[in-house]
């Protein structure tokens, strides 16, 4: 039986005259990766504040972990680790030493925690060394270690490669991705980082003002089942009138310079035979790869990610 470890439903929330979460649903069930897409200012930050009791919704209800928020605090947080925005260690101290105080304030933690979670996140080697020194995706490393000290179920990330390297980024992208494997965490993890989302995600919602504009698997919104080819012809009123009755051919788009095709994956060389058999002059075929830049134009009237 799947469980749904977010559960949120018709959540809202205003500063003053400003509407910045408008009627979020959304469901995050055990074991997805979760990637919460928006533009910077889409009230992605706001949405986790709320999903973590700092903020009061206007309207709403949340459910983690099968508990409801409001009713019954203390179940829902309880297995929940966080990071919100940059996390924050006392600089001259050493990484082990933050986590040990940390890890003083969770009940009946168990003796070599630290240490696991530590080895969890790849800075066991470094634990003893001053967060001062730290690079900034060690420092996101031990924010994590810090939200796995109370063995979590779920782990919500803010933007958690945010002003990391292409290195950090990929990093943090496989640990993320190995801590759900091997040790069975689901994460909710906001960003405005499109590739981010489509490397790491199972799952995805594309926030836009506040908004939920669409809600699914990430492989469903990218057609991955689908290949698209858009094809050169000074003929495009015949080509369609040939694939028009072909199965695989999912659909097609007459566009200014081309017809562009939707199909059933490995049917392209098809594709180009029965065009070719049919004499249908051919200047040339071009695959186009889907991504979530196009979906999310597609789904904001044009408007570009930050």
């Amino acid at each position: 039986m799947e469980i749904n470890i977010i559960e949120v439903k018709g959540l809202s929330k205003s500063f003053g005259k400003r509407l910045v979460v408008d009627n979020v649903n959304l469901t995050v069930k055990e074991g997805d990766i979760y990637g919460f897409l928006g533009q910077n200012g889409s009230g992605k930050t706001t949405t986790i504040r709320m999903l973590l009791n700092l903020i009061h919704p206007d309207n709403g209800n949340i459910k983690l972990n099968t508990y409801d928020l409001k009713k019954n605090f203390h179940k829902a947080i309880e297995k929940v680790g966080a990071i919100v925005e940059m996390p924050k260690f006392y600089n001259y101290l050493s990484g082990r030493k933050n986590l040990e105080l940390m890890a003083n304030l969770i009940p009946n933690i168990k003796d070599g925690k630290v240490d696991e979670v530590l080895e969890m996140v790849g800075m066991l080697n470094r634990a003893k060394d001053k967060v001062k020194t730290y690079s900034l995706g060690m420092r996101q490393r031990l924010g994590i270690a810090n939200a796995l000290l109370n063995d979590p179920k779920l782990i919500i990330l803010d933007e958690p490669t945010n002003g990391l390297d292409p290195q950090g980024m990929k990093e943090i992208r496989d640990m993320i991705y190995n801590l759900a494997v091997k040790n069975n965490i689901t994460f909710f993890i906001s960003t405005h980082l499109l590739h981010e989302v489509e490397q790491v995600c199972n799952k995805v919602a594309i926030l836009h003002q506040g908004r939920i504009l669409a809600e699914g698997n990430v492989a469903d919104m990218l057609n991955l089942e689908l290949e698209i080819i858009d094809v050169y012809t000074p003929s495009p009123d015949r080509m369609i009138d040939i694939i028009k009755d072909c199965d695989y051919i999912k659909s097609y788009e007459k566009l200014p310079k081309c017809v562009r095709v939707k199909m059933e994956k490995g049917f392209s060389a098809k594709l180009n035979y029965l065009l070719a058999f049919n004499n249908l002059e051919v200047q040339y075929l071009i695959p186009q790869s889907q991504s979530l830049e196009s979906v999310f134009i597609k789904l904001t009237g044009g408007m570009q990610i930050d």
